[in-house]
């Protein structure tokens, strides 16, 4: 039975299960994206248990934070308001289109709007249909 989920989750719209696992996400109360991260992952083990969940998955030159059964990588960034990161973040997209895979860049927490504007219009760039690569902007609650 798990040979047939499998198949029909790289069939049948990966990305879209994949951001909607991550819309169910109940964000932790962590203070680094490795613990978002984790935490991350370790949700996604438990909704797709029939899945292969990786972190740090390599390519290259760079490891993707999650890769979901070799078909979604996840690239997880806290608080994108550094312009070194977004820079980073940006040369990591150009390795990302040569993979092959789906793509969802997921910011947690804070994130200056020129960068999510210009992450938007690099993934419509270089991945033109919108079943291969998306964005997700999950903002931290303040809880004090």
């Amino acid at each position: 039975m798990d040979d047939l989920k499998r198949f029909f989750f790289k069939t049948w719209s990966p990305l879209e299960s994949v951001r909607d696992a991550i819309a169910d996400w109940p964000l932790p109360d962590a203070n680094n994206e490795a613990e978002f991260e984790e935490s991350l992952a370790s949700f996604l083990s438990t909704r797709f248990d029939y899945l292969e969940i990786r972190r740090q998955f390599p390519f290259g030159r760079i490891r993707a934070d999650i890769v979901v059964e070799q078909t979604v990588a996840i690239e997880l960034k806290f608080q994108l308001n550094s312009t070194t990161e977004f820079q980073r973040l940006i040369g990591q997209l150009d390795t990302y289109s040569e993979w092959g895979l789906r793509l969802i860049v997921l910011v947690v927490g804070d994130i200056q709007d020129d960068f999510k504007r210009r992450i938007e219009r690099r993934l419509k760039k270089d991945w033109d249909d919108g079943d291969s690569a998306c964005f997700i902007h999950r903002r931290v609650q303040d809880t004090t």
